[in-house]
This record gives structure tokens, C-alpha cells and sequence, in this order.
């Protein structure tokens, strides 16, 4: 008989029928949960922090400069650079080298040693070569003056032969024959002659080339800047033209930015300027729009941004203790009318 249902009394429930395959072995444990909360909540705090700082470097940001006032325009931009090729005078084997990477360098400064001991033992033989050369020459000067004698010789006979009242055909045509072997020589002794004295001259030429070699044997700065890359080491000898080191060249320094059609349409090149780079924040740089592009076509249904270039003072770029490197990030002010005074925190160094 079945038993009657009573509430209190637990219930039997028949499990599902299991219809796929069955796994057999230690089950996964399940996943920490409070050690998940923990991680995430990590991430929370870490992104909340970059957050907070980002609003607190932009809050100081509009401390130190609450608004820009009317006259004046404000970009982010980006630095650029231009190298200056070291080269070396000549191809020698590079000895030492006075400079490092990064260091500033005056107009002329001495930037690498050249080991010119082979120069000196070239020099030597090629001026062995100089007095094997006078030698040549002066035995062939001697021989070309002795074989002109013998063709003045044989002309002189020939016109002896020639004013006889009576004289055969052959005897003159021999005196001829001798006459012309005559002339043939002394042009061959004639060309001796002008090949050695090529020879001295170029000998005396090669000569004169290692011996100013000898006095340019140091590698120097060709302007002031600071030195980027050395591209060569101690003891190797650099191909022709290619260079052992670059320069920063200060007066080429620019910021490349992009402005807005309506902030741009009125900007002309020579408009004063204020560069702060990222990496000098309190360090403001002078500088002078340099370039400005045309006015987009008039067919685009939008205006677009046009492209500006700041050129940032050589002078202050030389007595940076950083190097300035193409890349860099830079916050550029512009003054857009010449009427407008700087703000006091805003004046480029000079005003």
C-alpha cells in the first residue's frame, strides 16, 4: 500500500536521465570567487588612479594657464629634427674618438682622431716615386734633345744632296730615308719626354695630396649642435662620404602641428610663438611660424585642418642640457595678432 503524502516528510526526486558521454576522474574546483572580486576590484583602483591623474595634471595644466585670451591660439604638435653629416677628410682607419653621443659640440670642435700611419708610409713611397721620376725625365730630356740633333743632322745633309748640280736619284732618296728614321725617332723620344714629365707632375701631385692628409687628419664639427649618433667605431675606416657621426643642427628645429581652418586662415609666417616640450615643461622655447599651408579647396564640403610649422630659436636649442630628439611632443602658443601682450606665464624667453 502507498504511503500517504505528508509535508514534513522529504520527498524523493528521480534524477534526470543522463544522454551524453559520462566523465570519470577529480572534477575542476570551481573558481575563487572572492579572489575574482579581489582582481577586479584591483583593476578598478588602477584605472581610477590613471583617471585621477590625468584630471589632476590637466587641472594644473589650467592653473598655470586659466585660459588663453583673444590674440592667441594653442596646439599640440610634434618635434622634428635635421641631422648634419660628420664625414672624415679621407678614408683612413679612425683612431679615436673626442665626443659622445648626446654631448653639444662647437663650430670646429675636434670630433675624431685619424690614425695617418699608413698615410706616412704612402707618403714615403710616393715620394720615392717623385725622385724616380726626375730621373726618368732627365734621361729623357737628354735623349729627346740628342735625337732632335740627329734630325737636324740628316735635314742639313738632305739639303746638301739637294742643291748638287748632279746627283743621283737613289742618294737622295737614301738621304731622305735617313732623314725620316731621323724625324721618327725624335718624335719618339719627344713623346718619352712629355710621358715622364706627366709622370713627375702626377708623382709631385699624389705627393702634395697625403702631405695635406697629414695636416687634416682631425675630423671636426662643421657647425654647433650636439652630437645625435656615432656611426663608427675605434680602428675602422669609413667609405667615402659616408658619415662617421651626425649633428643635431639647432637652427633647424621645427614643431609640426595642425591647426584648425578658422584658427589658421589669418596666420601668416613670422608670427611669434611659445614652444613647451614635453620633456622640458618649464622650459619655454621662442620660436616663429615658418610655415603655413594654403587654404583647402573650395570644392571640399567641410574646411580641413591646415598643417603649421614652428621654427624653434637655434640659439636657445643650444643651451638645452637634453637632447632634442624628432618626436618629441611639444604644446605651441601662437600669437595671432601682433596687437596682443603675452600673458606673463605664456612669454617666450626675450619678452
Amino acid at each position: 500500500m502507498k504511503p500517504a503524502y505528508s509535508p514534513n516528510r522529504p520527498q524523493r526526486i528521480n534524477p534526470m536521465p543522463r544522454t551524453g558521454p559520462q566523465k570519470h576522474g577529480p572534477q575542476k574546483p570551481a573558481p575563487d570567487q572572492p579572489a575574482a572580486r579581489r582582481g577586479r576590484l584591483r583593476l578598478a583602483f588602477v584605472l581610477l588612479a590613471i583617471v585621477m591623474l590625468a584630471a589632476a595634471a590637466g587641472y594644473w595644466w589650467t592653473l598655470r594657464h586659466p585660459g588663453l585670451p583673444a590674440g592667441f591660439v594653442q596646439a599640440e604638435g610634434r618635434l622634428e629634427t635635421a641631422a648634419v653629416p660628420i664625414l672624415a677628410n679621407f678614408a683612413s682607419p679612425i683612431d679615436s674618438f673626442a665626443v659622445k653621443e648626446g654631448e653639444l659640440v662647437k663650430s670646429g670642435q675636434i670630433i675624431a682622431q685619424l690614425d695617418i700611419s699608413g698615410v706616412k708610409a704612402e707618403l714615403a713611397r710616393t715620394e720615392a716615386l717623385v725622385g724616380q721620376a726626375r730621373l726618368a725625365l732627365d734621361a729623357a730630356a737628354a735623349e729627346a734633345i740628342q735625337r732632335r740633333g740627329q734630325l737636324a743632322a740628316a735635314e742639313q745633309d738632305l739639303k746638301r744632296w739637294q742643291s748638287r748640280a748632279v746627283v743621283t736619284k737613289a742618294a737622295i732618296e737614301q738621304r731622305q730615308a735617313t732623314r725620316d728614321a731621323a724625324a721618327a725617332t725624335a718624335a719618339t723620344a719627344a713623346a718619352g719626354e712629355q710621358a715622364a714629365a706627366e709622370a713627375l707632375d702626377t708623382a709631385r701631385k699624389e705627393a702634395e695630396r697625403l702631405k695635406a692628409q697629414l695636416s687634416d687628419d682631425r675630423v671636426t664639427a662643421p657647425k654647433d649642435g650636439r652630437i645625435r649618433y656615432v656611426l663608427a667605431d675605434v680602428g675602422e675606416t669609413p667609405q667615402p662620404g659616408a658619415p662617421i657621426a651626425t649633428l643635431i643642427d639647432p637652427d633647424a628645429v621645427f614643431v609640426a602641428l595642425s591647426l584648425p581652418e578658422a584658427a589658421a586662415a589669418h596666420l601668416q609666417p613670422g608670427a611669434e610663438a611659445m614652444v613647451v616640450l614635453e620633456a622640458l615643461p618649464d622650459t619655454p622655447f621662442a620660436g616663429s611660424v615658418s610655415f603655413v599651408a594654403g587654404a583647402p579647396a573650395a570644392a571640399k564640403a567641410a574646411p580641413a585642418d591646415r598643417h603649421v610649422r614652428v621654427h624653434v630659436a637655434g640659439a636657445l636649442v643650444r643651451t638645452q642640457p637634453v637632447a632634442l630628439e624628432t618626436g618629441m611632443r611639444a604644446k605651441v602658443t601662437i600669437r595671432t595678432d601682433p596687437a596682443a601682450a603675452w600673458p606673463p606665464d605664456l612669454a617666450p624667453v626675450g619678452h
